[in-house]
């Protein structure tokens, strides 16, 4: 996935030292994200998936959207549960 360019007003310029990006990401999220951080983990996972082949664009765009829906929603009910 190709991050390198996005920028937000609150988060322009952040300066981390670690070993892997995975690393990298769950310190900005468990810093930035608050109480939403595992959906956001969650989701970031269900958006990342690849292509499967054989898979069409129209049928691939389709899964990420339902899986990355999914995720939102199982979450949030979740949490309207409790």
């Amino acid at each position: 996935k190709n991050a390198a360019a996005l920028k937000s007003k609150e988060f322009e310029e952040v300066t981390v030292q670690s070993d892997s990006i995975e690393q990298i990401e769950d310190m900005l999220i468990k810093e930035h994200a608050g109480e939403h951080g595992t959906v956001m983990k969650e989701l970031m996972h269900a958006l990342a998936t690849e292509k499967k082949e054989g898979e069409t664009a129209r049928d691939f765009e389709a899964r990420v959207i339902a899986d990355g829906i999914s995720v939102v929603k199982e979450k949030f009910l979740e949490s309207n549960k409790k």
